[in-house]
């Protein structure tokens, strides 16, 4: 299987949620910025979390002394390539435990994940205010388009009634 640039750096940058450390505004601003220029959707990005990284990478929060520097990108991928690659009927028996530990250490994943979509979802939001243009009717020319009547000021019609 070969790897989009595009996938790596996603793959890459989802990663850095597992590592055993607060995460830092600056560092959330980063992840959401690069993965913001990625062409994946934010439910697409989740996915990829909920999917193939967490059932690799959940382990981590269960260690008490877990990894602090970022995991090595080939073996990373050699992970992820024999999850998407496995056999129907592997993925079948797998899916209730993963399921439950989703279920146990999830809320892990989600609290790492919940600042970096935040602000994802800010820079992808159009902006929240518009200019208030008035409608022009284009369509009709002349004194017809005024709204107080015709533009020599009613004198027109004083001048059918014959005054």
């Amino acid at each position: 299987m070969t790897w989009t640039d595009q996938e790596k750096i996603a793959y890459r940058e989802l990663s850095i949620l597992f590592l055993d450390r607060d995460m830092f505004d600056a560092e959330a601003d980063l992840i959401a910025r690069n993965l913001s220029e990625l062409d994946f959707t934010i439910p697409h990005l989740e996915y990829m979390l909920r999917y193939n990284i967490f059932p690799i990478l959940c382990g981590n929060f269960l260690c008490l002394l877990g990894e602090w520097v970022g995991f090595s990108e080939p073996p990373l991928f050699r992970r992820i390539e024999a999850r998407l690659t496995r056999p129907l009927w592997l993925s079948m028996t797998m899916w209730l435990p993963e399921l439950l530990i989703w279920w146990a250490l999830g809320w892990m994943a989600k609290s790492q994940w919940a600042p970096v979509r935040e602000r994802l979802v800010n820079i992808h939001k159009p902006p929240s205010h518009f200019l208030n243009v008035p409608q022009l009717d284009l369509g009709r020319a002349g004194s017809e388009t005024r709204k107080h009547g015709p533009a020599n000021g009613g004198r027109a019609k004083r001048q059918a009634k014959g005054r």
